[in-house]
Order: structure tokens, then C-alpha cells, then sequence
């Protein structure tokens, strides 16, 4: 990653400006648990505060730019390495990299949703839904590759067990 202060030599023209979820680096909360929800709810805000850039990568309406795909690409690996670290998983185990990267799929999806629908969700309310949601993906991740290790990544979602109202 560049850094936010790097001028090239005095040769950049202008000073970078960064919005809210590109820092995935500079949130730290203090606990993993935290940490992850701080990096969802920074994308998140990101995606409402400049909803047409993720609404015309995944609506199809750059059609097949390969440079703006690769774009999303690399935001998702970087999202995924950096659960990965929070989770405590390999991020060079590819049974993780499928089940991160289909998350962060139902993520922007969600996102671009919630822009739809008017804003009516909440982000803190989107956010427990998919912290939710990542709970489940971790707790199914064994089907992959039952031999991955998740006693730390469930530790860490554990507080974002769905849970469902008795009859």
C-alpha cells in the first residue's frame, strides 16, 4: 500500500485523498471482534457516502472493464487478508479465500441493496446482519476443508451468533 503522505519525489500533482473504507491498515480497535465490525461499518459508510462507484461496478454499468473489475478484486483480497489476520486464518488456504470472498460478495451486494431501498436500514443494522452472516459462513467453512483450523475466527464470532425467537 502507498502511503497516504508519499509525493514521489515532489512529482504527484495532487494530495490523496482517501475515504473512510480504503484504510482497512489504520482501524484498530483494540480486540478482533470490534476490529472486524469497525472495518464493515467503514465500508459501509464508504459505500453510502459514494454509492455510484460500487453501484456501477457490481450493476454492470462500466460493462466488462477489466481495470475497474480488477479494482474490486484487489479491495476484496485486501478486505479478505485482513479478516483473515483478525480471524486468525490462512489466507493462503483456499477453501478460507472461497468462503471470505463469497462474504464480502453478500457484503457489497447488501450495500448496493440497502442504497436501493432508500437508506431505510441502517448501517449499524446492515452490519449485524452481516456480522451475522459471517458467523455462519465460518461455521460452515469446515465443509470445505474440515481440517481448517477455526477455534480462533469462531471465538471471535461467536458474539455474532445468529440467534432465532422460540416458539
Amino acid at each position: 500500500m502507498i502511503a497516504a503522505d508519499e509525493t514521489f519525489d515532489g512529482t504527484w500533482p495532487f494530495e490523496p485523498k482517501f475515504f473512510e473504507g480504503a484504510g482497512f491498515d489504520r482501524i484498530d480497535q483494540g480486540e478482533p471482534a470490534a476490529n472486524v465490525r469497525a472495518l464493515l461499518e467503514a465500508h459501509l459508510s464508504a459505500v453510502r457516502s459514494n454509492p455510484a462507484v460500487l453501484r456501477a461496478l457490481l450493476r454492470g454499468e462500466v460493462g466488462v472493464d477489466q481495470a475497474a473489475s480488477a479494482i474490486l478484486d484487489d479491495d476484496r483480497l485486501d478486505a479478505i487478508c485482513r479478516l483473515c489476520l483478525e480471524l486468525g486464518l490462512d489466507p493462503t488456504n483456499s477453501a478460507v479465500i472461497l468462503s471470505l470472498r463469497t462474504w464480502t460478495g453478500a457484503v457489497d451486494e447488501a450495500a448496493v441493496a440497502s442504497l436501493d431501498d432508500g437508506g431505510e436500514v441502517t448501517i449499524a443494522q446492515l452490519a449485524e446482519m452481516l456480522l451475522r452472516l459471517l458467523h455462519t459462513s465460518l461455521s460452515n467453512l469446515a465443509l470445505l476443508d474440515p481440517a481448517t483450523d477455526l477455534t480462533t475466527a469462531l471465538a471471535v464470532a461467536k458474539q455474532w451468533q445468529p440467534t432465532f425467537p422460540r416458539d
